[in-house]
């Protein structure tokens, strides 16, 4: 009976020892947590130009794995944008001055035009 009692005191013993453990354990989950939401934060910060929905994860291992993919999105973006800015130059200046097009006006359009060119009145 004496071991009986002996053991069930140990278990007892060990279970709050294992409560306060988890206790521990969930605030320094809780923690962590906050670590890593902080350093989220300031990479932000750090780096302006990367959107806030490249850069998730759970761990401080996994932003500074997002943060590198997430640079790299960007860097071809920018390239990208470039590339087609370059392609889509206007010219400095006005343009050449021509001939009005006719196409697609109405017969009365294009009668006042054909006066107006004459030099009458319309």
């Amino acid at each position: 009976m004496s071991r009986l009692r002996d053991l069930q005191s140990q278990n007892d013993r060990l279970r709050a020892e294992l409560d306060s453990i988890n206790s521990q354990l969930s605030a320094s989950n809780s923690d962590m947590g906050d670590a890593v939401g902080k350093y989220r934060e300031a990479l932000l910060e750090a780096n302006p130009g990367i959107p806030p929905e490249l850069l998730g994860g759970s761990s401080i291992a996994e932003l500074d794995e997002a943060l590198a993919k997430a640079r790299v999105v960007v860097e071809k973006v920018k390239a990208e944008m470039g590339n087609l800015a370059k392609e889509a130059t206007v010219p400095a200046g006005a343009p050449a001055r021509g001939e009005l097009s006719t196409e697609g006006m109405t017969p009365k359009e294009k009668i006042a035009y054909g006066i107006q060119r004459k030099g009458g009145t319309s």
